[in-house]
C-alpha cells in the first residue's frame, strides 16, 4: 500500500491527533486562498480508455489541469469549469494514484483515483447487472443498499475488492454474496476483499452498503469483480518466490539481515533465527502499519539451546520520538536493542495481533545510518485548536515556504541529515535544510523570484547523510473536521509532495544580512534582518525561531518597521558546537484582490517565513593562564 493512514487516538470522548499534524491543519482565521479538492467523479477509468471526470473543491479558481502521481495520463480542460478529459496510456501503471488540481493559487490536498485493467461502467441504479471482469464506481447510497447480480461458473474463483479509503471517502463498506436462494455464502473482510469459489453455475448478488448507511458525492467507492489478481487493484503486492511463506510456521527460517513476507492470518506466530557473538550489537525492526498496513506488530526475543527458548525481551510498541511534541511517532511497529550477553543462536518470534494477513518487513542489522522522511507544509497553529482543515504549500511571488521535514530514524542513527530539492520549476530555489545531530525535526525552504510563473507540481525533498540518501515522503488530512473533539481526525501519507507557485506578490519577505553566523559556546550574536512590505501590508509583527533552538527566539518589528536584529544568546541556550539552522515565521494580514476585478479586496491572513541562516557555534577558548608572578627574593639579615 502507497498510502498511510494515522488513526486517532481515543481518550474519553476526545480525540487526540498525531501532534506533528497539528500546524499543518488547525486553522481558526480567514486565511490565504488555496486550492482545496473535495471530490472527482468518476473516480476510477480503465488503462487504454479516454474519460470524462468532474471535480469539486473550494479556491478552484483558473484550475487548469489534473495532476496525477501516476504517469501515463494526459489531462485536458472539458467544455465547462471543473470538468477535464483524461485519456490513460494503455501502459499506465494499474492501481491507486494521487490526483490533485492546479489553479490560480497553486496546487491542492491529493484525493485518490483508480487505474484498472477491466473495463469501468458507472453504478447508475440500485439494482444493476454486472459481468465478471467489470470495475463498477458510484457512490455509497444513503440509506439504502445496492444489489449488483453477476454470473459466475462452477469451480472458477471470484475475487471482489472494494477499498475505498484508497480514493479517500467516507464509505465504510459492508458486502455480502448471496447464493440464487439468497443464502450468504461470503462476506468481506477486514482487508476490504472477498474471495470465494461457486460450487455450481449461477447468478449470485452482491450486497453493497456504507456501514451506517451514509451516502452522497464524499462516499465513493470502486468495486472489481473479477478473477483473482485481474483488476490490478491488489494493494498487498505479489511476494517474490523466495519471500513465501514455509507450509510449517513453526519451522525456524535462518536469518541474515532482512526479510520480507506475510504474517499468518489469525495472529499465527513467524519464526526467525540468527547467530549473535558476545558483544554483538543488532537493531532488531519490525515494520508493517508503518508501511500502510493494517497490523499491530509484536515479537519476542529468545536464546535458543536446543529444543530450549529461553525468554530475553519484549518488543511491542515503537516509542515516540525525542520531538514528541512535533511528531507522534508512537506507532504499532515495534524495535528493539538487542546486545548478546552470550555466544549463540538467538530467535525472534513475530506476530501481527490484529488478526489480517499482511506483508512485513523485518531488519536485524547492526547500528548504521539509517532513516526515512516525512515532509508537509508548516503552518503557524491558532490559539483556538479545535478545528481540522485540508491545506497545501502555496508560494507567492517574492515570498518564501517552508516544509517540515520529521526524520523517522532506525538503527540507533542520530547523526545529522542535510536537506535539498529537485524538480522545482523556473524562478524557484530551494534554500536548504538541515536536521541536526540527535534531532527528529528540521525545516527546508523555497523562494521565488519576482518574475516566477504560475506553477503546480510535485517537488522531491531530499535528505542525505554521509552515502545514505532518502527521498522524503509527504503527508494530508484526508478530510476537515469542525471540532475534532467531537470527530476522528484521519491523515495519511501521500504519494508525492505537491508546491505550487502563486503568481501574485508576498506580502512579507524577511531576509536575513548574511547565510552563517559564527558564534561561540559561551557567545551572544545580533543577527540584522531586512524587511519587504507588499500588498499595503504595514502592521507589527512578531518573529518566532523554528528549530533546534529552545525556547524559541523572538523578535518584535514595528509597524511599518523594515529592519531588526534578533539577539541569541548561545550560553542560555545551552548550545553545543555545531550547526543550528534557523527558520522564523509569523502571520500577516492584508488585502487580497479576488480574481473577479469587480469583487472588493478581502482581509486574509498569510504564513510567512523568512529565508534561513545558521547559526554555527563553536568551542569557546580556554582562557590564558594568569602571567606568574616573580617571586621576591629572599631577605638576608645583616651581620653584627
Amino acid at each position: 500500500m502507497n498510502c498511510f493512514r494515522i488513526m486517532p487516538r481515543v481518550v474519553g470522548k476526545a480525540v487526540l491527533l498525531p501532534a506533528f499534524l497539528l500546524p499543518l491543519i488547525l486553522t481558526a482565521q480567514s486565511t490565504l486562498p488555496h486550492p482545496i479538492l473535495n471530490t472527482i467523479y468518476p473516480c476510477a477509468a480503465q488503462m487504454g480508455t479516454t474519460t470524462e471526470v468532474t471535480i469539486t473543491g473550494t479556491d478552484l479558481e483558473g484550475a487548469s489541469r489534473l495532476h496525477f502521481s501516476a504517469k501515463g495520463i494526459e489531462c485536458k480542460p472539458g467544455t465547462k469549469p471543473n470538468v477535464f478529459t483524461l485519456t490513460i496510456a494503455k501502459d499506465a501503471p494499474a492501481g491507486y494514484c494521487d490526483v490533485r488540481v492546479v489553479g490560480r493559487y497553486g496546487i491542492s490536498n491529493p484525493r485518490g483515483f483508480a487505474i484498472t485493467k477491466l473495463p469501468v461502467v458507472q453504478l447508475k441504479d440500485k439494482a444493476p447487472m454486472a459481468s465478471m471482469g467489470q470495475v463498477i464506481v458510484g457512490n455509497s447510497l444513503k440509506q439504502d443498499k445496492a444489489i449488483i447480480s453477476f454470473d459466475a461458473k462452477k469451480g472458477e474463483a471470484v475475487q471482489i475488492l472494494c477499498k475505498p479509503e484508497m480514493l479517500d471517502s467516507r464509505m465504510e463498506p459492508v458486502v455480502a454474496i448471496r447464493d440464487a436462494a439468497s443464502s450468504v455464502i461470503a462476506r468481506m473482510d477486514v482487508g476490504g476483499e472477498v474471495n470465494f469459489t461457486p460450487t455450481s453455475d449461477g447468478t449470485f448478488s452482491l450486497e453493497l452498503r456504507d456501514l451506517m448507511f451514509r451516502g452522497d458525492a464524499e462516499y465513493p467507492f470502486v468495486l472489481s469483480i473479477s478473477k483473482p489478481g485481474a483488476s490490478g487493484l491488489e494493494e498487498i503486492p505479489a511476494l517474490r518466490p523466495s519471500e513465501k511463506l514455509d507450509a510449517d510456521l513453526s519451522k525456524p527460517v535462518a536469518l541474515e539481515t532482512t526479510y520480507q513476507g506475510w504474517f499468518p492470518a489469525r495472529g499465527k506466530a513467524r519464526y526467525f533465527t540468527f547467530a549473535a557473538k558476545k558483544g554483538d550489537v543488532r537493531i532488531i525492526e519490525l515494520k508493517s502499519a508503518r508501511l500502510g498496513y493494517d497490523a499491530d506488530p509484536f515479537f519476542l526475543v529468545e536464546k535458543l539451546d536446543g529444543d530450549k527458548a529461553t525468554f530475553i525481551a519484549e518488543a511491542n510498541d515503537r516509542p515516540a520520538l525525542a520531538a514528541k511534541d512535533e511528531f507522534d511517532a508512537g506507532w504499532a511497529d515495534p524495535v528493539y536493542r538487542f546486545e548478546a550477553k552470550e555466544d549463540g543462536t538467538y530467535r525472534v518470534k513475530l506476530r501481527n495481533l490484529f488478526p489480517t494477513r499482511v506483508p512485513f518487513k523485518l531488519s536485524v542489522q547492526p547500528p548504521g545510518v539509517a532513516f526515512e522522511l516525512v515532509a508537509l507544509p508548516s503552518e503557524v497553529a491558532p490559539a483556538k485548536k479545535t478545528a481540522a482543515t485540508i491545506t497545501s504549500a502555496p508560494l507567492w511571488r517574492g515570498g518564501v515556504a517552508t516544509f517540515k521535514v520529521v526524520a523517522l530514524r532506525e538503527r540507533g542513527f542520530t547523526g545529522p541529515i542535510t536537506l535539498s530539492a529537485e524538480g522545482l520549476p523556473p524562478g524557484v530555489t530551494a534554500l536548504g535544510g538541515l536536521i541536526s545531530e540527535g534531532r527528529d525535526v528540521g525545516y527546508i525552504s523555497f523562494s521565488a523570484d519576482d518574475k516566477s510563473e504560475p506553477w503546480g507540481g510535485a517537488v522531491r525533498i531530499i535528505g542525505k547523510s554521509g552515502d545514505v540518501a532518502k527521498i522524503a515522503r509527504g503527508a494530508t488530512v484526508v478530510r476537515a473536521t469542525a471540532d475534532m473533539t467531537k470527530a476522528a481526525v484521519y491523515t495519511r501519507f501521500t504519494r508525492e509532495i505537491g508546491l505550487g507557485v502563486v503568481a501574485s506578490e508576498a506580502p512579507l519577505l524577511v531576509e536575513p544580512a548574511a547565510t552563517i553566523y559564527e558564534v561561540t559556546t559561551t557567545g551572544k550574536i545580533d543577527v540584522p534582518l531586512k524587511l519587504t512590505r507588499r500588498a499595503g501590508f504595514a502592521d507589527a509583527v512578531k518573529l518566532t525561531a523554528l528549530g533546534s533552538l529552545t525556547p524559541p527566539p523572538t523578535i518584535d518589528i514595528a509597524a511599518k518597521g523594515v529592519s531588526g536584529s534578533l539577539s541569541l544568546d548561545v550560553a542560555k541556550l545551552k548550545l553545543k558546537p555545531g550547526d543550528y539552522p534557523v527558520h522564523l515565521q509569523t502571520t500577516a494580514k492584508f488585502k487580497h484582490q479576488p480574481s473577479d476585478p469587480k469583487a472588493k479586496p478581502k482581509d486574509v491572513v498569510a504564513t510567512v517565513h523568512s529565508k534561513p541562516f545558521i547559526v554555527r557555534v563553536t568551542t569557546a577558548p580556554k582562557p590564558e593562564p594568569k602571567p606568574a608572578t616573580a617571586m621576591p627574593a629572599p631577605k638576608t639579615e645583616a651581620k653584627k
